[in-house]
């Protein structure tokens, strides 16, 4: 019996844990979207505005391909500010059915397309983002050749009230977070791989003290 108890409840754990590790893939839907959002971007670029979204040149934009979507989640700042330490980070993460497109020349990421889904279905939302695509991508292929963690096991984390984006992924049982820029509130480093409880828990404070700061 005592055998049988022990057994059920190292199936509950390992269950728990393959469920905090499974990354939501997007419907094909979404990759239609952004498919559709690529060529948006391709026929609405002009030489002008080829720089500022990652391009030299109209013939290097036509060569483009879309790389390994990364889900995107939420985290609000109420759900910061009311975090305990000890308590369970991934309750804070909210699905947002919202997924980032790197768009890469070759094996380089040179943009990116954000897909989301709205009342009228998956729509491409946010075309050319430079900075996002790359620093997302590159945080993600870092984290994942160091640990040697599937590419497809890390999800973005977007904390829009703090104007944060971050990099995650499970290990074991531990929600692990990396920043794609510094946070000098916090004294966090841009690609430096942290605990989320102690993020979430850094963060908190920050915010309480910025708030209750004199105007």
């Amino acid at each position: 019996m005592k055998i049988a108890i022990q057994l059920l409840f190292a199936m509950a754990t390992l269950t728990r844990v393959l469920a905090q590790a499974t990354v939501p893939e997007p419907p094909r839907e979404a990759d239609d979207a952004a498919s559709k959002g690529l060529r948006t971007l391709r026929s609405l670029t002009t030489e002008t505005s080829l720089r500022t979204m990652g391009f030299s040149s109209v013939a290097e934009l036509a060569k483009t391909q879309l790389g390994t979507p990364i889900p995107v989640y939420f985290v609000s700042l109420s759900a910061i500010r009311s975090f305990e330490p000890g308590s369970d980070p991934n309750a804070l993460l909210k699905a947002t059915e919202k997924y980032l497109y790197p768009v890469k020349l070759g094996p380089m990421v040179v943009s990116s397309i954000v897909v989301q889904k709205t009342k009228e279905g998956w729509d491409a939302t946010e075309l050319g983002d430079t900075n996002l695509g790359k620093s997302v991508t590159q945080a993600v292929t870092k984290s994942a050749e160091s640990g040697r963690i599937p590419m497809n096991l890390y999800f973005a984390i977007e904390i829009p009230a703090l104007n944060l984006y971050f990099v995650g992924h499970h290990n074991d049982r531990q929600l692990l977070l990396q920043s794609i820029s510094d946070i000098s509130a916090i004294n966090l480093q841009a690609g430096k791989e942290e605990p989320a409880e102690a993020i979430f828990r850094l963060l908190k404070t920050s915010s309480e003290k910025s708030y209750n700061a004199p105007s």
